[in-house]
């Protein structure tokens, strides 16, 4: 046989099955996960790609808070100081009980009711049952928004970490979120060639950086898109009238 198979060959099957899935089970994986938007607003998907309704605005929450620990148990008295700090502690644990409730049920109801865990007055999500457009941001950012993808993985940053929820408590990593991406965006500009500088440019201008709109609308002539400069130099003028 082969090479791979005579390899294979020596190999006891319950190291076999330790030592990995396989390209196959990973893509079976994915299929059966859910996969979650958090880059702007927030919108989590079933696994045949349903975007799936909570039953009450915390119960949203709540499952926003679990994952953004991604995996860490967060004590019980945590999420009430969080997410119902305004009511009496006995009150706070039943809305939280029936919060997670509605949250199970929900995700009982596409084959993951598993995934909130419990253990010593800690709850947890497991996050890999679960697909999310930040993890493959993150992963963009390390790879530096080089090669084919780099388009795909901008265009994921279509807002804020949250920012359409308004949780107070994800305010910290979002701005230190935002501020990495801008930092990557900035980085690659310094190295990166002519093709791209446009498309660079245009997104540090979306996130608000005026000062580049000059860059965005010499790139655009520069490249020879007459359109885009003219749009360019009109999100200029846009800002210079809001600032004014």
């Amino acid at each position: 046989g082969s090479a791979a198979e005579t390899a294979g060959s020596g190999v006891p099957e319950e190291d076999k099955q330790a030592s990995g899935p396989s390209s196959l089970e990973r893509s079976q994986a994915d299929k059966q996960a859910l996969s979650l938007k958090v880059l702007g607003s927030m919108e989590l998907y079933s696994p045949d790609g349903r975007l799936l309704t909570w039953r009450t605005r915390k119960t949203k929450e709540l499952f926003a808070y679990l994952w953004h620990h991604r995996g860490q148990p967060v004590y019980k008295y945590a999420i009430l100081e969080h997410l119902w700090p305004e009511d009496p502690a006995e009150r706070a644990q039943k809305l939280l009980h029936t919060s997670l409730y509605y949250l199970r049920s929900l995700l009982k109801s596409e084959g993951c009711g598993e995934i909130v865990r419990y253990g010593d007055e800690r709850y947890w999500i497991d996050s890999a049952a679960i697909r999310s457009d930040l993890e493959e941001l993150l992963d963009g950012l390390k790879a530096g928004f080089g090669g084919e993808g780099g388009p795909h993985v901008l265009a994921l940053y279509r807002g804020d970490y949250l920012e359409t929820e308004h949780y107070q408590w994800a305010d910290a990593y979002r701005l230190e979120l935002r501020s990495a991406f801008t930092a990557g965006l900035l980085e690659c500009l310094d190295r990166g060639g002519k093709e791209s500088r446009a498309m660079l440019l245009s997104k540090l201008v979306e996130l608000g950086h005026g000062e580049y709109d000059d860059l965005l609308a010499d790139a655009y002539d520069g490249g020879g898109d007459r359109s885009g400069a003219r749009q360019a130099l009109a999100i200029k003028e846009r800002h210079r009238l809001e600032e004014g």
